[in-house]
């Protein structure tokens, strides 16, 4: 197929005409896919064979032919899904043409950008550098609430005009909806402005030159100041920390404490390991509604905390497997986890698949096998199984667990 020949060719030896030929055929079939709300005709079909046969280790989100592809494959596999929407669709069409068009024509890409501006903008500018579209980028953040936090905090870190970056600060918090967001925002302003959020304290809430919203209460603040200033230190945190959580704040506190430790790269130590076990048993729900009024339920702390764990070296993961309670926490509340919660946490847990498995099978005997049906736990228990390559076999009422006979 003359499309892998041309990707291999310019990732193998940069070659620039291969690479110009890559963008132009996206660019073009992605526009006409656009602006007709319908793929042309092989479009799919080509795509996947394309996908399956390149190596997805080529694929680097610092290289705009691969960034468009990878959003290629989030559009495509959104058309596919049965109750797909065209919205959402249509969102990463747009998103997928634009690493192409930076590509086959930078200088239009560039004056395009002064007007309207997305999501994957600021990671194209990451690449491409040179002069960056402020007040669309800022017009952008302001009108979409549903922007990533992350990139959020990232375009405001990045801003050397202080009183800016304060009142961006500002109206984008007062407008996120979505409390454990408001949280990870007020956890950047803790680290970069403690002096500002003392102020704010001791005006006991009282108008200032800065108003958060009222779910950031005062009591709050002064919790997240007090755990700040005796219990974090050099990057460490000391187990301390849980005597100074009020019941009432627990939650929030425990989620500060996950956006804290994200957000100022801190050291694994056994202060933070623990917050892991405490984040892993946490089950604080949050519903809101989407766009379309579907209610979306998160869980935001047991969530946070599989996605941190996840990004550990492979060697402080398995130290903590083998040595803290994240194993027997997970099976404890395997049934209690929403969906994403539970993707979270075992991708990392299950990546030692000897410790893993060998816990799995001390919490066999815990399950109750009268009510097969239905039983959440009794799912959850196979899909575990099944990620480190097992099945559970039920027999008598009795569990047990084998492995997976290769096809």
């Amino acid at each position: 197929m003359e499309l892998i020949e041309s990707y291999l060719t310019y990732k193998h030896s940069q070659d620039e005409r291969a690479g110009r030929d890559v963008a132009d055929y996206f660019y073009s079939n992605l526009s006409l896919w656009y602006d007709r709300n319908q793929p042309p005709a092989d479009f799919i079909g080509d795509f996947d064979r394309f996908f399956a046969a390149i190596e997805h280790d080529l694929l680097s989100p610092a290289d705009l032919i691969d960034l468009g592809i990878m959003q290629t494959a989030e559009a495509i596999q959104s058309f596919m899904i049965d109750d797909g929407s065209d919205r959402i669709t249509l969102f990463y069409l747009g998103e997928a043409r634009m690493p192409f068009f930076a590509r086959v024509d930078e200088d239009a890409y560039r004056q395009f950008k002064q007007h309207e501006f997305l999501e994957i903008d600021f990671q194209i500018f990451e690449i491409i550098h040179g002069d960056f579209p402020h007040y669309a980028a800022q017009q952008f953040l302001l009108e979409n609430e549903w922007v990533d936090v992350w990139l959020v905090l990232r375009y405001l870190d990045s801003l050397d005009d202080f009183e800016l970056e304060l009142d961006l600060f500002e109206q984008i918090i007062r407008k996120r909806d979505a409390y454990h967001e408001q949280l990870i925002l007020f956890a950047y302003l803790l680290v970069v402005e403690p002096d500002l959020v003392r102020a704010l304290v001791e005006k006991n809430g009282a108008p200032s030159g800065l108003n958060l919203p009222s779910d950031i209460s005062v009591p709050l603040m002064q919790t997240a100041l007090r755990i700040l200033e005796e219990c974090i230190e050099d990057g460490e945190l000391k187990a301390t920390f849980e005597e100074l959580l009020p019941p009432e704040l627990e939650k929030e506190g425990l989620f500060l404490l996950l956006a804290l430790f994200e957000i100022t790269h801190a050291h694994l130590g056994p202060g933070w390991v623990r917050l892991l076990e405490r984040a892993a048993s946490n089950l604080w729900a949050i519903h809101l509604s989407a766009d379309d009024e579907e209610v979306v339920n998160y869980q935001p702390i047991a969530e946070f905390a599989g996605s941190i764990i996840s990004l550990l070296p492979d060697d402080d993961l398995e130290h903590v497997l083998r040595t803290s309670l994240l194993l027997p926490i997970f099976f404890e509340h395997i049934a209690g986890y929403n969906p994403e919660a539970f993707h979270n946490l075992i991708m990392p847990l299950a990546a030692v698949p000897e410790i893993f498995i060998h816990e799995l099978e001390m919490h066999l005997p815990e399950i109750y096998t009268e009510d097969v049906e239905g039983d959440v736990r009794l799912e959850r228990m196979r899909m575990a199984a099944q990620s480190v390559g097992h099945d559970l076999l039920i027999k008598d009422g009795r569990v047990t667990m084998v492995r997976r006979m290769e096809d």
